[in-house]
């Protein structure tokens, strides 16, 4: 308490007392108020007077009943005022319970803030740490300096900072007040913040906020300030990249809304943390946007994951790699916007201010294009390749799902077979689809097994890995089908026409014909698989495969005068080849019921050898026969004899 004489010099303070007012216009504290109202009640002409001030403990003040009290100064105390004074011109009041100041004639209330911060690792002091208070449903800002202007809050080298967080402005309230606080090599923290008035921390035992390491940046905080490009545009809630990569964006970004500088005209950058959040967050390889209205131009992704946001485009190309994660695409120039080799994750919603826009997407990608001025085409090209598949081969790539002939040619060039199919939606391949590949192989006399393989389409495309194998059944022909010339394939009806002049004819050409048929380009399309073999000896038609025929284009009888068989499976019987009737209306004598059995008798018992060595040379035999003898039908008794004598000695060996 001061003496008399000094509390007497105080200046800046007028009591009425008939009035019962206390006006402060000075700077003056609760104490010397106290002390000067004590002064003046002890004067002669205000004994009539109450006291206007009263304390117990010269900690909580009171006024008289019936009196008030106004500052036009500055009022404050490390105590309590019952009852509050009014604030006017620019008058400040503080005391225990919080700030009263006018303003702009608005009358606004704080809390005292004293904050410090601090590593987590190791409580050491932060210096250049930011802290912005304001209230994000309305974007106001709240936090106020030691000169009641509103400002940031800027660490010094202990870490400390100090001011006021304001919660009524002019009578308004605000509901979602918030605390950031933040450092570039630190995370950023925020805090719900409720405030009544009371301090926030004292000058003694600060507020302490502690922060931990930013494992998400890449670059030094003085190589992050250097980047640029990067702008924020806060009134049209868009950032702009630069083309930067995401990384670097990243790194600027966290910079600008670290720095002791605005982020955009008149905003802070910690402000536009505390009010609209981070403009990009970072977790690894993945950056999520401000919110999904907030509008990205400039972007680079590279390997990267973008989540969010409106993306701007303005440039059409090829915009390959990395990964979009339930975007919005907004097109600002015509033109074709190819991102088949981009990934996506949930569905991207294409948008565009112009007309002629096409955004070219891989089948798998979900997508939103109600937009008419953007057109879609969810397509990409896949490889379905056999790098197994040997030059010479004739093949045919099918779709069986669509029923549909994608390819048929001629493998060359030294490494087997590929493909480059389109696969999408209405497109040649969909993704699922049962893809065939088959293969027919002749060089000469030299035959390979049909090959077949099929697998599901996929954005991956397919990769067979069937290999062909020799036919050592229709190599054992020795015939090069290539050179027969008394047979024709009619693909209309799925038939083998032959037109034998001197009426037999080879059956082992017969099938060697088949055989190559199969390379030609209708051959596979119509006859593939058609012909199987037991052995050398003995073939067939797989009826329930492909229903081929044998014709006769004559009006007389034909033979086969080989001796092999050559049958039809249908319905799990065994049937004639033969068409019925034939075109010309002649027959074809054929064996086709009876299964080749081949042995040889010898002094020392039977053996047996190679069928198609035998049946080679019984025909060869009747081929060398008098043709007269052939004319008249011996053939077929010859080929009779032959086939009895073989079954006879195959009897013997058993």
């Amino acid at each position: 308490m001061a003496n008399e004489a000094t509390a007497g010099a105080y200046t800046g303070i007028t009591i009425n007392g008939a009035a019962k007012t206390i006006a402060v216009s000075g700077a003056r504290t609760l104490q010397e108020l106290y002390d000067y109202s004590q002064w003046w009640a002890a004067q002669s002409g205000n004994i009539q007077y109450d006291a206007p001030l009263s304390t117990a403990d010269g900690v909580g003040f009171a006024l008289a009943s019936g009196w008030s009290m106004s500052v036009t100064g500055a009022l404050t105390g490390t105590g309590t005022l019952a009852t509050k004074p009014t604030v006017a011109s620019g008058g400040f009041f503080e005391d225990a319970d919080g700030a009263i100041w006018e303003a702009g004639g608005d009358t606004n209330k704080a809390a005292a803030f004293f904050a410090q911060v601090v590593k987590t690792s190791d409580s050491s002091d932060i210096e250049g740490a930011v802290i912005g208070f304001g209230d994000k449903a309305t974007q106001t800002r709240l936090g106020y300096n030691a000169s009641l202007a509103v400002d940031t809050f800027v660490t010094d080298a202990d870490g400390e900072a100090e001011g006021y967080l304001a919660y009524d402005l002019g009578g308004t309230t605000y509901a979602e007040k918030a605390l950031v606080v933040g450092e570039y090599n630190h995370n950023f923290l925020e805090i719900p913040q409720s405030i009544d008035g009371a301090p926030v921390g004292s000058s003694t035992t600060r507020q302490e906020y502690r922060l931990g390491t930013d494992a998400q940046v890449t670059k030094t905080k003085a190589a992050a300030a250097a980047i640029t490009g990067v702008v924020v545009d806060v009134p049209t809630d868009t950032i702009d990249l630069g083309g930067n990569t995401l990384a670097d964006a990243y790194d600027s970004l966290k910079y600008q809304v670290t720095a002791d500088a605005d982020i955009d005209t008149g905003l802070p950058g910690c402000m536009y943390a505390c009010l609209y959040g981070l403009p990009l967050t970072k977790s690894g390889t993945t950056y999520t946007a401000r919110s999904a209205t907030t509008i990205y131009q400039g972007v680079t992704i590279g390997t990267d994951t973008f989540a969010g946001g409106i993306v701007e485009w303005d440039t059409p190309g090829t915009y390959a790699g990395g990964t979009w994660n339930g975007n919005t695409f907004h097109f600002t120039a015509a033109g074709t916007y190819d991102f088949r080799a981009a990934g996506f994750i949930g569905t991207v919603v294409l948008t565009a201010t112009v007309p002629g826009v096409i955004v070219q997407v891989a089948p798998s990608v979900s997508f939103d294009d109600t937009d008419p001025n953007v057109t879609v085409d969810a397509s990409v090209g896949i490889t379905i390749a056999n790098a197994n598949l040997i030059d010479g081969s004739r093949v045919q790539l099918y779709n069986v799902t669509q029923d549909t002939e994608l390819e048929n040619t001629t493998v060359s060039g030294g490494a087997g077979y590929s493909y480059v199919a389109t696969l999408g939606p209405g497109q040649e391949v969909e993704s699922g689809d049962t893809i065939r590949l088959i293969a027919a192989y002749r060089s000469g006399a030299t035959y390979k097994e049909n090959y077949q393989e099929t697998n599901a389409a996929s954005v991956s495309g397919i990769n067979f890995l069937g290999t062909q194998t020799d036919w050592e059944a229709a190599n054992g022909l020795g015939k090069d089908g290539s050179l027969e010339t008394e047979y024709m394939p009619d693909d209309l009806n799925i038939q083998i026409d032959i037109d034998s002049p001197d009426q037999n004819f080879d059956g082992r050409g017969l099938v060697a014909f088949i055989l190559h048929n199969q390379t030609t380009e209708d051959g596979i399309r119509n006859f593939f698989g058609a012909l199987k073999s037991e052995d050398a000896a003995n073939w067939y038609v797989e009826g329930a495969l492909v229903d081929m025929k044998l014709d006769n284009i004559n009006s007389y009888k034909i033979y086969d005068s080989s001796g092999i068989r050559f049958y039809k499976k249908s319905a799990g019987s065994v049937v004639t080849p033969v068409a019925d009737p034939t075109f010309g209306g002649g027959d074809i004598d054929i064996n086709w019921r009876e299964k080749v059995y081949v042995s040889v008798v010898t002094t020392s018992g039977a053996e047996v050898v190679d069928a198609a060595e035998v049946v080679a040379d019984v025909a060869d035999a009747v081929l060398n026969a008098d043709p007269s003898s052939r004319a008249s039908g011996t053939v077929g008794d010859t080929l009779v004899k032959g086939k009895v004598a073989a079954q006879t000695a195959a009897a013997l060996s058993a």
